[in-house]
């Protein structure tokens, strides 16, 4: 069963600090923040094709807001499970 995680909001991402080592912050449907070290704050989603998981950044939380990585995040699992339709493509779509 899925483990159910509470939606980030743009304050939590704004507020995360970097610590010794990289770590995320999950939105989930695949989505999370990614807060490096060196203190830059990177959201990715990640899918999973054939077995193998793949990793995908989106932006950087300067360039971008929550809310637009959650409608890029969409638009890229869309073209995705277009480009591969007789492929199974494990991916969940991200709400808000």
């Amino acid at each position: 069963m899925a483990k159910v995680t509470e939606k980030l909001t743009q304050s939590q991402c704004k507020r995360a600090k970097p610590k010794e080592k990289d770590y995320k912050l999950v939105d989930g449907g695949g989505l999370y923040l990614l807060v490096k070290a060196n203190e830059s704050k990177l959201f990715y989603y990640k899918k999973q094709r054939n077995g193998k998981i793949y990793n995908d950044a989106l932006g950087n939380l300067k360039d971008i807001t929550l809310k637009e990585v959650r409608v890029l995040a969409n638009k890229k699992l869309a073209e995705v499970e277009n480009t591969y339709k007789n492929t199974e493509i494990k991916a969940l779509k991200i709400t808000f």
